[in-house]
């Protein structure tokens, strides 16, 4: 199954204000890859990249790299999702 989650689910996943059913969502989805595979958009990573701490965002990309076969470096994604909060 191919999901595509809302900017909130990954805020409250990652964020300070976690959300446990939010963590736990994330958490089921990793578990059962590849059977569900998770579509992330731009506009949707460029928000999280806004919102998040750079350490909440290297999480994010942890999570990104679960579901790709190569890593992704935050800094390198950085250059097309400018930081606002480090």
């Amino acid at each position: 199954m191919r999901l595509v989650l809302d900017t909130n689910e990954y805020l409250f996943a990652f964020g300070l204000l976690k959300e446990p059913a939010c963590e736990e969502l994330i958490a089921v989805i990793v578990e059962q890859s590849p059977r569900h595979s998770l579509r992330i958009p731009a506009k949707i990573a460029e928000e999280v990249r806004r919102k998040l701490t750079g350490e909440a965002f290297r999480e994010f990309i942890g999570l990104l790299n679960t579901f790709i076969s190569y890593p992704v470096n935050p800094s390198y994604l950085s250059k097309f999702l400018p930081l606002k909060n480090p």
